[in-house]
């Protein structure tokens, strides 16, 4: 733990906190999170490498601490899902901004200074997303846009070719601003990965912040990753997904308009 002093101290002079969240000692993968350690080993002492660990009996901590005795490691004191895992890193953290994405993601690249220049140049930029390729070298339409059409949600999904905004980032994958983060408060920890990004960057979207994809930077997810957020062809994914659907239009669309298109 560092004191109040030592987090003050530390603040001055670090730019960026990378977080890594580690869902499962099975998802962990060591050469992804090398690849991790020596992009912040290489910015230091202007950035930090902190890794909250959900599942710490199974995972390699005192293995880690020796390659890396610079890091910081949180172990939760409580059950939580990912949603929680990342406001507990954010506010942890030290950085002016963070980047958040899990150990089973491998930075294939990330051009931080344009990232942060971006940040610099726009007041009012939330979010920065990567391009992701999941395994077998398939690009994963990660760019969402949203409309309302007859009182239903329609999200299209795009692989990003140039940097555009983007409804929400993918399972948070991405570069924040801290103040913002913090002033938004913690994502919602009730819902599935994507649907609860989806709530919190809708809030985002709703004081003025803008969030974007930028295929500058790109993450690799080997393994079984979920391409899209949309459903299947499998009736039960489809009411899933329907349901999930029209709890969000109850919470973000409750005008007489709107229901009555939701009711037709």
């Amino acid at each position: 733990r560092l004191s109040a002093q030592e987090k003050r101290e530390y603040a001055r002079r670090i730019e960026l906190s990378v977080l890594c969240i580690n869902l499962s000692g099975r998802s962990f993968r060591m050469p992804a999170f090398e690849r991790t350690a020596a992009m912040v080993s290489a910015l230091s002492p202007l950035a930090e490498l902190i890794l909250v660990d959900l599942d710490a009996p199974h995972s390699r901590n005192d293995l880690l601490l020796e390659e890396f005795p610079w890091m910081r490691i949180i172990i939760p004191t409580a059950r939580m899902g990912l949603a929680a895992a990342v406001a507990l890193g954010v506010r942890e953290a030290l950085g002016q901004r963070i980047f958040i994405l899990d150990t089973a993601s491998a930075i294939a690249f990330f051009d931080i200074p344009r990232a942060l220049q971006a940040f610099r140049e726009d007041r009012r930029l939330f979010a920065i997303g990567p391009a992701i390729v999941a395994g077998e070298e398939t690009e994963c339409p990660v760019r969402l846009e949203g409309r309302l059409v007859e009182g239903r949600l329609r999200i299209d999904e795009r692989v990003p070719l140039e940097a555009g905004p983007s409804l929400a980032l993918r399972r948070f994958c991405g570069l924040y601003d801290r103040e913002k983060v913090l002033f938004l408060g913690a994502p919602p920890d009730v819902l599935p990965p994507d649907w609860a990004a989806l709530e919190w960057f809708v809030a985002a979207w709703s004081r003025g912040w803008r969030t974007m994809v930028d295929p500058a930077h790109c993450l690799y997810i080997p393994g079984e990753w979920q391409v899209s957020m949309l459903p299947g062809a499998g009736f039960l994914e489809r009411v899933r997904f329907v349901r999930q659907e029209i709890g969000f239009l109850r919470r973000h669309c409750p005008g007489r308009d709107q229901v009555r298109a939701r009711r037709r």
